[in-house]
C-alpha cells in the first residue's frame, strides 16, 4: 500500500537521523561554577541516599563527577537532544515542567513526547520548553547544604530568561569532570535537527512526484491511520478497530456518537449495546475531561471561528442565528442594554467591525489568561479607545457587576495590571484587555460580550430575562499593593472568608473536607492561547461530588459556607444573582466544599491554599500560588473561576452554547479538520513570546478612576 511506502521511508529518515547522532551519557551542568566552593552544579533527581525517587523532580545539585563517575540520578543521555528531549536512561524517565509559566518546577515523568518534555537548546546554553523559549531553567542563587558540606543544593525552576540571571540559567555538557563543557546549544540536537529537516525536506519532494491518485488514497489512510494509538494527536481513538470490536460498522458507530463530544448515552441507545462498552472500546473518549494531547475541541473551534459564513462585522443583520429570544421587558435588563447600544454607537465602524460577532461565532469559546498584546486576542483593546468610549464600556460593566463586582474587575486591569506593567509595559499593561461582542442588542433579546485578558476573562451574556456572567476567571499578581497610590485587595473577602471557613470547621468536617495535593485551579482556562475553553459541551462535573457535603454541616460552617458562596455570586448585579441564588439554594444540601493546603494564616502574610465549591449550580474555585512575578511577594498571586456546571440549565454558555456548537458532525471530522491556533507561541499566565515589533500606538489615556453604580 502507499501509506506502508510513505511510512517505511519517515521511519527509515527518522532512524538515519538518529543513527548520525552519537548517544553518550552526559550530566548537564551550569557553565559557570558560581561560588567556586563546588563542583558547579547539574540537573539531579531531588532526594537523594538509597531510594532515589523520580517523582521528587529535578534540582540543582553538586556534580558527583568530583568522584570520579557520574551520579545516576545526573545521567541524561545525549541521543534525545536532536528532538529537544532530556532523557535519564537509569531510570527511564524524562523532564517535563509542571506548566509553561514562571516559577514552574521541573519534574520527571515517563517519556511521552509532549510540548511539556520538549525543550529548545537557545545560544549560550539555555534551556526553554518548547512553548515558550522566554523561559529558562533557572537555579536558585540561594543554595544550601545537602548530606554535607560537599554536596550543595539549588532549587530549578522556570524563570523569565535574563542577562542579568545567565550564570544560573547557561548549562552545557560533559562526560566527566576533566571534560570541557560544551554548551548544550552546541550539542548534538542543533546538528542533528538540520539533518533530519533536511532529510525530509528532501523526502517530501520524492512524495510529492507520486501518483495523483495514488497520493490521495495514502492520505487518506495516513488520516485514518493518525486516529489511532499513538498517532500525532495521542489520545484519538481508533474508530475502525472500536467498530470491529463492537460488531458494528465505522459509519454506524460515528453516526451514533454524533459530537463532538461523542454521546455515549446515546450512541449506546442506537445501537443496542450498552454505554460502558462503547466506552471501552472507545477508551473512554471524551469522558471526564478533555482527551489526551490537547483540549477538547479545539480543531473544530478554531476551524469554525476562522471559517464563519458571516465574518466580524457590524452589520449583524447579515448572521443567521436561530433560537434568539424576543427583547426583555424586564427593566433592568433593558437598562443593560441601552448601555450596551451607547458603547456600540460610540465605536467608529473600524472599531464597530473588528469588535462585532454573530451570536453563534465559536470565537466566543477563544478567551484564555495569557498575558496579551494587542495581536493575541480578537476584538478591540483598551487601548484602541477614546476616554469617552472607555467610559461607556465602564457603564456596561457597572450596569451587569454589582458595586463589589465591578470594583474587583477595576483593580485586576488597572490596578494590579499596572503594578507589573512597571516591569515590562509591553508583556502586562491595561490597555492589552479587549472587548468582543455577540449577537444584536439592537433588534434581539440575545446577545452578550466578553471582556477577555491576563487576569480577567469574563463572559457577559442576556438570553430574553436570563442575564449571567460564566464563565468567569478573576486573578491577580499581585493581589494586594498600592499603585499610582490606590490600595488594592482584589480577594480580600475571597481570602479572609476562606480562611475563616477553614479555622471553623470542626474534626470530622477537616477530616472530610480537606485533601492534599491541589494547587492550580482544576476547570479553569486553556492552557495557552488559540485552544478553546476545554470545560464546554457535556463536560462531567459529577467526578467533583466529593469532600465535605453541605448536608453533613454543623449550621456554623453552613452558615459560612453561604456567606462564601455568595460573595462569587453577587458579583453579578444584585436583581440577577438574587435569580441565581435562589437556583443554588434549591440545590444547596448537595453542595460539597474541599480545601488544600495551609489554613494558618499567622503563618505567612500570603498563605498559599485552594479552596472549592461545587453545587448542581455554581462551581466555584479560588488558588493561591507560589510562584509570583517581578516585584511580587511569594503567594500574592491568585486566581478564582465561577462556573455553571454543564448539568445544569444548559451549563456555562446556556443559548450560546446550542447555538455555537454546530461544528463537525462527526468525531471523523473533528479529527482531520486542520488545526488553527493550537501552534502556537503564547502560553499560560507570566510567560510570552513573539510580541509585535511594531511601535506601540502612543495613543493613551487615563483609566485610573471608577464610577459608583446603585446596586
Amino acid at each position: 500500500m502507499a501509506d506502508d511506502t510513505v511510512a517505511d521511508e519517515e521511519t527509515a529518515i527518522e532512524d538515519e537521523a538518529m543513527d548520525d547522532v552519537a548517544s553518550e551519557q552526559v550530566e548537564i551542568t551550569l557553565i559557570d561554577p558560581l561560588d567556586g566552593v563546588t563542583n558547579s552544579y547539574c540537573l539531579d533527581i531531588a532526594g537523594g541516599n538509597q531510594d532515589i525517587d523520580p517523582s521528587n523532580g529535578l534540582q540543582a545539585h553538586t556534580c558527583y563527577s568530583y568522584q570520579g563517575d557520574l551520579g545516576t540520578d545526573q545521567v541524561f543521555d545525549t541521543a534525545g537532544f536532536v528532538n529537544g528531549i532530556l532523557y535519564m536512561p537509569v531510570y527511564d524517565v524524562c523532564a517535563q515542567v509542571s506548566s509553561a509559566s514562571s516559577g514552574a518546577e521541573v519534574g520527571l515523568a515517563a517519556c511521552d513526547g509532549s510540548d511539556l518534555q520538549t525543550f529548545v537548546f537557545g545560544d549560550g546554553g539555555t534551556i526553554s520548553p518548547a512553548s515558550d523559549t522566554s523561559l529558562c531553567f533557572t537555579a536558585s542563587s540561594e543554595t544550601r547544604f545537602g548530606r554535607s558540606d560537599t554536596h550543595q543544593i539549588s532549587d530549578l525552576a522556570l524563570a523569565m530568561c535574563s542577562d542579568d540571571l545567565a550564570i544560573y540559567q547557561q548549562w552545557g555538557y560533559r562526560t566527566s569532570l576533566e571534560d570541557e563543557i560544551t554548551a548544550i546549544a552546541g550539542s548534538h540536537a542543533m546538528d542533528g535537527e538540520a539533518m533530519a529537516e533536511a532529510e525530509m525536506a528532501e523526502a517530501e519532494m520524492d512524495e510529492a512526484e507520486m501518483d495523483e491518485a495514488e497520493m490521495d488514497g495514502a492520505e487518506a489512510e495516513m488520516d485514518e491511520a493518525e486516529m489511532g494509538e499513538g498517532g500525532p494527536r495521542g489520545g484519538a481513538p481508533d474508530l475502525a478497530a472500536a467498530a470491529e470490536a463492537l460488531g458494528v460498522s465505522e459509519q454506524e458507530l460515528m453516526d451514533a456518537l454524533g459530537g463532538p463530544p461523542p454521546d455515549f448515552a446515546a450512541a449506546a441507545e442506537a445501537l443496542g449495546i450498552s454505554e460502558e462498552e462503547i466506552q471501552a472500546a472507545m477508551g473512554d473518549m471524551g469522558r471526564g475531561g478533555p482527551p489526551e494531547g490537547g483540549e477538547a475541541g479545539a480543531e473544530d473551534i478554531n476551524q469554525q471561528a476562522e471559517t464563519e459564513d458571516v465574518p466580524s462585522q457590524p452589520d449583524l443583520s447579515l448572521c443567521d442565528t436561530t433560537n434568539v429570544s424576543e427583547i426583555s421587558t424586564d427593566e433592568n435588563v433593558e437598562v443593560l442594554r441601552q448601555a450596551m447600544i451607547a458603547f456600540r454607537a460610540s465605536l467608529s465602524e473600524e472599531l464597530l467591525g473588528e469588535a462585532s460577532n454573530c451570536l453563534d461565532s465559536a470565537r466566543v469559546y477563544l478567551w484564555h489568561n495569557t498575558p496579551a498584546n494587542d495581536d493575541n486576542r480578537d476584538g478591540i483593546t483598551y487601548g484602541d479607545l477614546s476616554d469617552e468610549q472607555y467610559a461607556l464600556f465602564v457603564e456596561v460593566l457597572q450596569a451587569f457587576l454589582s458595586d463589589d463586582g465591578y470594583q474587583k474587575v477595576y483593580e485586576i486591569t488597572q490596578l494590579s495590571e499596572g503594578f507589573v506593567g512597571q516591569q515590562n509595559a509591553d508583556l502586562w499593561n491595561p490597555d492589552f484587555y479587549s472587548i468582543d461582542m455577540f449577537g444584536d442588542p439592537e433588534n434581539t433579546g440575545s446577545w452578550g460580550f466578553q471582556l477577555d485578558g491576563h487576569h480577567a476573562a469574563i463572559n457577559f451574556f442576556v438570553n430574553g430575562d436570563d442575564v449571567s456572567i460564566v464563565p468567569a476567571f478573576m486573578g491577580g499578581e499581585p493581589v494586594a499593593d498600592t499603585f499610582n497610590g490606590e490600595d488594592f485587595d482584589i480577594f480580600a473577602s475571597e481570602r479572609d472568608l476562606g480562611l475563616a471557613l477553614y479555622a471553623a470547621l470542626t474534626e470530622d468536617e477537616l477530616a472530610a473536607a480537606v485533601t492534599d495535593g491541589i494547587a492550580a485551579l482544576q476547570v479553569g482556562p486553556a492552557e495557552m492561547n488559540g485552544l478553546p475553553d476545554p470545560y464546554i459541551g457535556d463536560y462531567d462535573y459529577s467526578v467533583f461530588a466529593a469532600g465535605l457535603k453541605y448536608s453533613d454541616m454543623s449550621a456554623d460552617t453552613q452558615a459560612l459556607v453561604t456567606e462564601l458562596m455568595q460573595v462569587y455570586v453577587y458579583n453579578l448585579e444584585t436583581p440577577f444573582a438574587d435569580v441565581w441564588w435562589a437556583e443554588i439554594s434549591a440545590n444547596i444540601d448537595d453542595t460539597y466544599f474541599v480545601w488544600s493546603g495551609d489554613g494558618d494564616a499567622s503563618a505567612s502574610e500570603y498563605p498559599i491554599f485552594y479552596y472549592r465549591f461545587y453545587n448542581p449550580a455554581v462551581w466555584i474555585e479560588y488558588n493561591v500560588e507560589s510562584n509570583a512575578g517581578p516585584g511580587v511577594d511569594e503567594g500574592n498571586h491568585g486566581h478564582s473561576i465561577i462556573r455553571v456546571p454543564s448539568t445544569y440549565n444548559g451549563g456555562d454558555y446556556s443559548i450560546f452554547a446550542s447555538a455555537i456548537n454546530t461544528g463537525p458532525r462527526t468525531l471523523l471530522e473533528h479529527y482531520v479538520l486542520v488545526e488553527h491556533h493550537a501552534e502556537s507561541d503564547f502560553n499560560f499566565d507570566y510567560t510570552i513570546i513573539g510580541l509585535s515589533d511594531e511601535d506601540e500606538d502612543d495613543h493613551s489615556h487615563d483609566h485610573g478612576h471608577s464610577h459608583s453604580h446603585g446596586g
